[in-house]
């Protein structure tokens, strides 16, 4: 995911400060999604680039055991916005792809089975070994990012009951989306 995407303000870089971690286990992947923007065919990317999703916070891998009153409440508070598929990053002028997989719902304008495909192709295509970076974190370690050109993913590939902790702070971004 990319840091608040699922605002009208995304994140405009964030950084993490490793203070505990557990024996095994407990990197962050990165993606680079302008790489992954540029890697894709000149007909897929006339094709993504006027298009629109939905992300959705209720949708991310922290509401999957959310209940239904739950999910209303994250939703009243944090109601879905759209954001385009590809933009256009500020300083760099690259264009980047801007979705993820646990916050984009669908596609504005299409089909279920349309919009689908299509995110799934991409979030797949922009999580190839050759767009990623895999932080192998030591207790210190501070790393920031530009989160308007990556997206991330904490693995929980260790035990239940060890500890992973982290400081995070986000940069706040720009106006994006509708």
């Amino acid at each position: 995911h990319a840091d608040l995407s699922y605002t009208l303000r995304p994140a405009k870089g964030s950084c993490l400060h490793c203070l505990q971690l557990p024996p095994v286990g407990g990197d962050t992947l990165f993606a680079n999604m302008a790489l992954a923007f540029e890697a894709l065919s000149p007909a897929m990317q006339r094709l993504v680039e006027g298009l629109e999703a939905v992300h959705d916070l209720t949708h991310g891998r922290s509401h999957q055991d959310a209940t239904p009153e739950q999910r209303a409440a994250t939703a009243k508070r944090n109601p879905p916005v759209i954001q385009p598929l590809v933009h256009v990053h500020p300083q760099t002028g690259r264009k980047a792809l801007w979705l993820s997989e646990w916050m984009c719902t669908r596609i504005v304008g299409m089909t279920e089975a349309e919009g689908r495909g299509i995110l799934d192709f991409l979030c797949r295509h922009s999580t190839r070994e050759e767009f990623t970076f895999r932080q192998r974190w030591r207790v210190g370690d501070v790393l920031m990012w530009d989160n308007r050109a990556t997206v991330h993913m904490a693995l929980a590939d260790y035990p239940l009951n060890a500890q992973r902790e982290m400081l995070r702070t986000s940069i706040s971004g720009a106006p994006l989306g509708r």
